[in-house]
């Protein structure tokens, strides 16, 4: 038989389990601040610098912020697209939806075509309850070259730069009532995430609007 560890044992083994969760945050903290500090994120995956298709093709571009020129065209998409769903769920606030647009962490991938944007992902670093993950806040394609493959291959360029700079998730939120953009992550194999209402409250599951899915970036 083995003997149980003495109360001395059980303090120092709390102990080191304590340093190396300490530890591990720390390390997680540095990759979110030099993730922030990265200038061009294309950098770290040139080979989705260019989509092609049989119908166009377009460039992807990274930014840190939105493009003056941009803002306009960027708000009306969203707006177009999302006004709706956010009116149903707690309300539209285009005040409130411009500061999450324009916070000074919020990154931007663009695709354009002949040198015209025509969709983009707008995302974030983020670190919570230990976990880092990429949250999407917005993605959309304009309408008449929807279906094509673009939306995907946004979607996969913040998967790879999630993978380039050691992040363990991406998230994103997504309304209940959204069935097309619900369905678009479920077929790219996004899943609940353990915050997602419906597992982390499935009491209350139905007073909430909106589902949190994510994708593992690690082996789980």
């Amino acid at each position: 038989m083995t003997s149980k560890p003495s109360k001395k044992e059980l303090k120092k083994a709390k102990a080191e389990a304590e340093k190396q969760k300490t530890q591990m945050l720390n390390t997680k903290r540095r990759v979110l601040e030099d993730s922030r500090a990265v200038a061009n994120l294309m950098d770290l995956i040139p080979f989705l610098q260019n989509f092609n298709h049989e119908l166009f093709n377009a460039q992807i571009k990274s930014f840190n912020k939105v493009p003056e020129e941009y803002e306009l065209w960027m708000f009306n998409m969203i707006t177009q697209n999302m006004e709706k769903f956010y009116e149903k769920a707690w309300g539209w606030d285009a005040e409130v939806k411009e500061a999450e647009l324009y916070h000074e962490d919020s990154r931007f991938l663009i695709a354009f075509y002949r040198d015209h944007p025509i969709g983009f992902v707008h995302f974030r670093y983020e670190l919570d309850t230990g976990e880092l993950s990429l949250f999407i806040y917005d993605i959309h394609v304009t309408e008449e070259l929807r279906r094509q493959g673009l939306g995907k291959f946004l979607l996969q360029a913040v998967e790879f730069i999630g993978l380039k700079l050691g992040y363990d998730s991406v998230i994103v939120s997504c309304f209940k009532d959204c069935t097309v953009g619900r369905q678009f992550f479920n077929k790219y194999n996004y899943k609940l995430h353990k915050q997602s209402p419906a597992i982390a409250d499935p009491e209350n599951e139905f007073e909430y609007h909106h589902e949190l899915l994510f994708k593992p970036l690690k082996k789980q």
